[in-house]
């Protein structure tokens, strides 16, 4: 009856077991009592100090494996091996155990998925204002300053937005201004240019009469100056004409008029233009290219002027005993011609901008300019602009080849049976 009762309390099987014979149990199975005796009986029970202490152990029967705890009965005779033995089902335990483990990973799984829910609703809170921001920032780099962010709310993604919002308005009105200072500099430069015309014409219509003889006559002395006033008056027309050029390439007005031309003969009138101006220069200059280098459909004298400010760079910054050499090329698909120098040569972080307006002028206070191509003056640095503009306007493109002490080399490559594209401006 006490077994019994200590069932159910304990929720296990009991046993008592006085000198190794069962006195009660509530085990049904007469194999399952058997298995303890016999367990007890062996050496997996311990000692009599262990069962003292109580000793925890394994019994297998037909029944499955059980727990089992066996224990010396409080106040019982040393020696006479008086125990209580308990015992639950490890399969039972092991149940229960693995029905909490599903549980647990139930929880685990929807707390997951609640994590995950509830990341994908804070990334859309997040990322799709950032994202927005983004697609506006690419949208202001390319001219779009009224791409809609709609970012609403009052925390920090929202006023990174209204402060986003501030600056591209900012930077709407600031390019806006810029746009119309190049637009008024431009169209003064034109002006300006134009007007400069006739005073110009004016000078050297005089100073042919003078220089004729018409007005009187001159003295040695006078001659001098009358040509001084000439090639003053020259230098001073090209000027004129290459800052209304550069006018006409920023305001996209530049036109081509497109026609046969003669390669072979284009380089070989830009060699002779470059050495009207090398007076008194010791470079030579060189065409190392076929004589039937055949006919292109380009504007000529526009082509001719862009190769002549190249070898006129050349030869300006290319010492006296150097060489400018021009070599050209052409097949069915692009006209190539390359102008190389022996001259000081370029660095390579400049040579992004030397095509620059103006990339040889440091300082207009400490400005060295020259009528003629003295070594290493700067002249206005419109050279290598104009030229670049005048091939964009022909589709094409100029690639610089260049180190410190090794000379440039300057190559022009532009598409031939494009002239559907000459006529629209650089």
């Amino acid at each position: 009856r006490f077994a019994h009762e200590l069932t159910a309390l304990t929720r296990s099987q009991v046993t008592f077991v006085s000198g190794g014979t069962s006195t009660g149990t509530t085990l049904e199975r007469a194999g399952d009592l058997e298995a303890v005796l016999a367990a007890l009986a062996g050496p997996r029970a311990g000692s009599d100090e262990e069962l003292e202490r109580g000793k925890v152990f394994e019994v297998r029967a037909r029944g499955g494996v059980a727990l089992t705890l066996a224990r010396a009965l409080p106040g019982s005779m040393p020696g006479r091996r008086q125990l209580y033995v308990m015992q639950r089902s490890l399969d039972a335990e092991t149940a229960f155990l693995r029905a909490v483990q599903a549980s647990l990973a139930g929880l685990g799984l929807l707390a997951l998925l609640l994590a995950v829910a509830a990341g994908i609703v804070i990334a859309r809170r997040i990322l799709s204002p950032v994202q927005r921001l983004v697609q506006g920032a690419e949208a202001m780099e390319g001219g779009d300053y009224d791409y809609p962010l709609e970012v609403h709310g009052g925390d920090e993604i929202a006023r990174l937005a209204r402060t986003f919002e501030d600056m591209r308005g900012k930077q709407r009105a600031h390019v806006a201004s810029l746009e119309e200072l190049a637009r008024v500099k431009s169209e003064f430069i034109a002006v300006a240019s134009h007007e400069l015309r006739t005073p110009i014409g004016v000078t050297v219509g005089f100073q042919e009469l003078m220089a004729q003889g018409a007005l009187g006559p001159l003295t040695a002395e006078q001659r001098e100056a009358l040509a001084a006033i000439r090639r003053s008056m020259e230098t001073l027309t090209k000027i004129a004409e290459d800052a209304t050029r550069m006018a006409q390439i920023d305001s996209e007005r530049f036109e081509l008029c497109s026609g046969d031309c003669d390669v072979r003969a284009l380089l070989e009138a830009a060699v002779r233009a470059a050495l009207a101006d090398a007076q008194g220069r010791s470079v030579e200059v060189l065409i190392e290219a076929a004589d039937d280098l055949g006919v292109v459909r380009v504007d000529g004298p526009r082509l001719q002027q862009a190769v002549v400010n190249l070898v006129q760079n050349g030869i300006r910054f290319t010492p006296d005993g150097g060489r400018v050499v021009l070599r050209a090329s052409q097949d069915e698909h692009a006209l190539e011609i390359a102008v190389s120098d022996t001259g000081i040569g370029i660095p390579r972080e400049r040579h992004a901008d030397v095509f620059e307006r103006a990339f040889m002028v440091r300082s207009s206070h400490h400005h060295h300019s020259s009528g003629s191509l003295e070594f290493n003056s700067a002249g206005l640095g419109l050279g290598l602009s104009i030229a670049a503009g005048i091939v964009r306007a022909h589709g094409g493109t100029i690639v610089l080849e260049s180190a410190p002490g090794r000379g440039s080399t300057f190559t022009i490559m532009i598409p031939l049976g494009q002239d559907e594209a000459l006529p629209v401006a650089a």
